[in-house]
């Protein structure tokens, strides 16, 4: 698209270019007002040379001195000069002062006021002691002329000082639009012609195939590194789950770190050590992912007999190959996070200002009709089409809550979580119980992002379609680490209808932040669904009964009615993953 297309003609207006040939022709405008009153008043005979020499300051300063280097000196110049050219001109003829005015208003707008100030004083310093010079100084009616002339290109300055700080004001939005329109247009073009695509999980799968084809390996993982965090899986070949995550101060990591490539060590598996022959040896290695000197990620390996040197060089040459397609696929991503919240807020704008208003309304004709129908029967049925449309209604505000519902960045997962259930559970009529166990440190945005929508996901299956009447909510995070647990005593897992995608979605969330997603009957009736993101040294079996635990925020939550609301059913099915 070419650039023309792009900007305003108020924008075009404000640009240095246009700026200067406006300026040019405010110049020339002033000489041409300077010969018609030269020539009413008999004078235009002897001002020749005054035209001339204005015309031509007014092309060399206007069209070639604001490409040089040093435009404010040339401002000053430009007004000394006009005002030396004036003052020598006999008989005096204050005809041409508008040229001051002129050249005034220009240096204000290009340069400033300091500057067009510092040229209309020049300007006053060379036209009066130049009249002097020449033998018949200013008096009388002249000297007012002039003063008057002065003070209004004063005045030119200041107004041009204003419009162009006025002028860069209005342009300061404008640009960081148009500089966000034009780098997305571009980028569509070049993701068009891509191999791969932009999302962060797909590249790092990608990575970790491209290493696999030169390097064999048994378990491995791709890590995002961001500033706000620890280390967070994109992707894992080999297993559900990363197997281990590298230790800060391990050897391992402190050899990566040094030599600021691939290194690898041996470790043995279990509980043993190399004396007990339960343990199972197996060698880990660790490739930075590096972007110019910030490291972005880790690409971790396992597998039971050592790589060698090559192998780890070769591995790494991949990595770094590809270590701009990570990045640029982590930046695209944090573009999508804010436009997916910007557009969930716009939809429950849109909600609330449109159908949900309509609908309210309508509820109110509903009421009249009511109010107005003699007949108890029909009556009846116009009350049960009004309580339909309350539930609606209420079906609508908690999806506007939800839509705007996010993470907070001051409060944090387990506080925004918190206050989400209660009001879930407040406006949907279901009694909360809620575990919180947190670290100080916390998770990443992104991840933090992605379990809260699972949560909010699965609180709206059960709110919806499970008629509980309990709703247990448990969050345990422990960076990197975390798990989520949702349980209902509803009426448990029926058949999928074929238009709903809300387990499907819940997954592809999971697999984005490498998390796993069990989703099983639960004992005495509802649903369980349990999240588990990062390594499973916790596993979910020995977590405790979240219906005994405290709520560490406000009190002591009621008992569960069902001694195995949080165990799972062993006859059972479980979902598959």
């Amino acid at each position: 698209m070419p650039d023309a297309a792009l900007t305003s003609p108020w924008e075009r207006l404000v640009e240095e270019h246009w700026v200067r040939r406006l300026g040019v022709g405010l110049r020339l405008a002033s000489v041409l007002l300077g010969i018609i009153v030269s020539a009413f008043n008999g004078l235009l005979g002897q001002s020749w040379n005054v035209v001339l020499l204005l015309v031509a300051l007014a092309f060399l300063v206007g069209i070639g001195g604001a490409r040089s280097v040093g435009g404010a000196w040339w401002a000053i110049a430009e007004l000394g000069s006009a005002g030396l050219i004036l003052g020598l001109e006999q008989p005096f003829n204050s005809a041409f002062l508008p040229y001051l005015l002129a050249a005034g208003v220009a240096a204000g707008v290009s340069q400033g006021v300091a500057i067009g100030l510092a040229g209309v004083g020049v300007a006053a310093a060379c036209l009066v002691p130049a009249q002097t010079v020449t033998g018949v100084p200013l008096t009388g009616q002249d000297a007012a002329t002039v003063a008057e002339w002065l003070l209004m290109s004063v005045l030119g300055v200041v107004a041009g000082g204003w419009a162009q700080v006025w002028a860069r004001r209005e342009r300061r939005d404008e640009d960081r639009y148009q500089a966000a329109y034009q780098l997305l247009v571009r980028l569509r073009e070049v993701t068009r012609q891509l191999p791969t695509t932009l999302d962060d999980v797909t590249a790092a799968t990608t990575v970790l195939d491209l290493v696999r084809r030169s390097v064999p390996f048994t378990h491995a993982a791709v890590l995002r590194i961001d500033e706000d965090g620890p280390p967070q899986p994109l992707a894992v070949l080999g297993g559900d789950a990363i197997p281990w995550y590298p230790d800060a101060n391990s050897w391992l990591m402190r050899r990566v770190n040094e030599r600021g490539t691939a290194a690898q060590s041996m470790v043995w598996l279990g509980t043993g050590t190399d004396t007990d022959s339960t343990a199972q040896r197996a060698f880990r290695a660790i490739l930075p992912v590096n972007v110019g000197n910030a490291r972005i990620g880790l690409v971790t390996l396992q597998r039971s007999t050592p790589w060698s040197d090559d192998q780890l060089a070769g591995a790494q040459a991949i990595v770094d190959r590809s270590a701009l397609m990570l990045d640029t696929a982590f930046v695209f991503g944090d573009v999508r996070s804010l436009a997916t919240s910007e557009e969930r807020r716009r939809l429950a704008r849109e909600i609330h200002d449109g159908i949900a208003q309509e609908i309210a309304g309508l509820a109110y004709v509903v009421d009249d009709i009511a109010h107005r129908e003699p007949d108890p029967a029909l009556r009846a049925d116009i009350d049960s089409i009004r309580d339909e449309l309350t539930r609606v209604v209420s079906e609508l505000r908690l999806s506007i809550f939800e839509l705007r519902t996010g993470v907070e960045p001051g409060l944090g997962l387990g506080a925004s979580l918190s206050t989400y259930v209660r009001q879930i559970g407040t406006r949907g009529g279901i009694t909360v119980h809620m575990v919180l166990e947190e670290d100080a440190t916390r998770l990443p945005s992104d991840i933090e992002v992605e379990i809260m929508r699972i949560v909010q996901e699965a609180i709206t299956n059960a709110r919806r379609h499970s008629r509980a009447k309990n709703l247990w909510v448990t969050l345990r995070t422990s960076p990197p680490r975390a798990f989520v647990r949702i349980a209902d005593d509803g009426v448990g897992l029926r058949g999928k209808r074929a238009d709903s995608y809300g387990l499907e979605i819940m997954r592809e969330r999971a697999a984005r932040i490498g998390g796993r997603l069990d989703i099983r009957q639960r004992v005495g009736g509802g649903t369980v669904v349990d999240l588990a993101v990062g390594d499973t040294a916790v596993p979910a079996a020995r977590l405790p009964d979240p219906a005994a635990q405290t709520d560490q925020s406000t009190r002591r939550l009621p008992p569960d009615p069902d001694p195995a609301a949080d165990q799972t059913d062993q006859t059972a099915a479980s979902q598959p993953r």
